[in-house]
């Protein structure tokens, strides 16, 4: 059953529908999910005992993800509580866009949000219940690409107790990067932090929070560690940990990169198709599709990302000055195309011919 479910914040509440469901119901949730389109979810994992500095990681760490929710798409963001999604609630409200997308609110167990996995009463951690935030977006066209690929999702960790520990080490062995945020960013802090935040715990926790993190580590594909410290990018990092797992994931990490602004990691990091070289299926894997460039392509024109569109042009895409400037008028909504932009497309266009 469904039920509109108020989110207090300060000096405002904000409604959001919330879903209060019996296992049998799970599956529909599940594909709730799955049809979201969203662009990314992201679960985030942390330690209920934050000192300063790991407080002062947790504030930045909102702001960056009130960021990515108020980026063109839509995003699902998971919190271990209410009263932490709350949190964010609070930090992103402040936000010049918090208004613009509505937010739905419903609570999952934690591997069905991230995996999309059947619920399993058995798996404490799998059982636990997270409060998810699915911030939808409206695509600016309509996407000539129909299928998409499966759900892109990472987690995000705080703090290394024994819970903690727990869902990340579910998360790795299912294939889904985490990121750990802590101390400078080295696995000897991420072991140090281990052994100082537990020191008053009794000894058999302490054992299994270090037996915890040892498997962990050992999953190095799906494992990556970054400072705490204010210079951290949280969008670089997830786009990192996404490559780092995933070889194939291409066409995802374009869509975050253009979103989020970030074209130092299309330009460094993504591969994009050699016009004079051979394509087989082996490459097409790991390359870019001229669907999802011209995908994307009409994307920042619309978005007037110019470093982008002079990144795209040099591919495969067989078009004209003409072509160009009816898409960006298209995009624009009928809105005459700027004499800059027809300056800058010529430019564009004289350089890849």
């Amino acid at each position: 059953m469904s039920s509109i479910h108020p989110i207090e914040t300060k000096g405002l509440t904000m409604r959001t529908e919330h879903h209060s469901c019996t296992i049998e119901e799970e599956t529909s949730k599940t594909e709730k999910i799955q049809t979201s389109n969203a662009n990314l979810i992201i679960s985030v994992i942390e330690t209920s005992q934050r000192g300063k500095e790991l407080n002062d990681a947790h504030q930045r760490l909102l702001t960056s993800l009130g960021e990515i929710a108020d980026s063109r798409g839509t995003w699902i963001i998971s919190f271990s509580t209410e009263n932490e999604a709350v949190e964010y609630l609070e930090v992103k409200q402040s936000s010049s866009k918090a208004y613009e997308k509505p937010i739905e609110y419903f609570e999952k167990s934690f591997g069905d949000g991230i995996l999309v996995l059947d619920h399993d009463d058995n798996n404490s951690v799998h059982s636990t219940k997270h409060s998810y935030l699915l911030m939808r977006g409206v695509e600016s066209f309509d996407c000539k690409r129909k299928d998409r690929d499966n759900l892109g999702c990472v987690v995000i960790v705080l703090g290394v107790d024994v819970s903690v520990l727990k869902k990340a080490l579910y998360a790795v062995t299912h294939g889904i990067p985490v990121v750990f945020i802590q101390g400078s960013g080295s696995e000897a802090d991420l072991i140090a932090a281990c052994i100082n935040q537990n020191e008053r715990s009794t000894d058999n926790a302490k054992e299994e929070c270090v037996h915890l993190l040892k498997d962990i580590l050992e999953e190095t594909k799906y494992v990556n560690i970054y400072s705490q410290s204010e210079t951290t990018d949280i969008q670089y990092a997830i786009l990192l940990a996404l490559k780092k797992a995933h070889h194939s994931t291409s066409k995802l990490l374009l869509s975050l990169a253009w979103r989020w602004n970030k074209f130092d990691f299309a330009q460094n990091e993504i591969q994009f198709p050699d016009p004079m070289s051979a394509r087989d299926e082996t490459t097409s894997l790991t390359h870019v599709t001229n669907v999802t460039l011209a995908d994307t392509l009409l994307e920042t024109l619309g978005n007037d990302q110019a470093d982008f569109v002079e990144l795209l042009l040099p591919t495969e895409l067989n078009v004209s000055y003409e072509d160009l400037e009816k898409v960006y008028s298209d995009v624009l909504g009928g809105n005459a195309v700027s004499d800059p932009m027809k300056l800058f497309i010529q430019k564009q266009l004289h350089w890849t011919q």
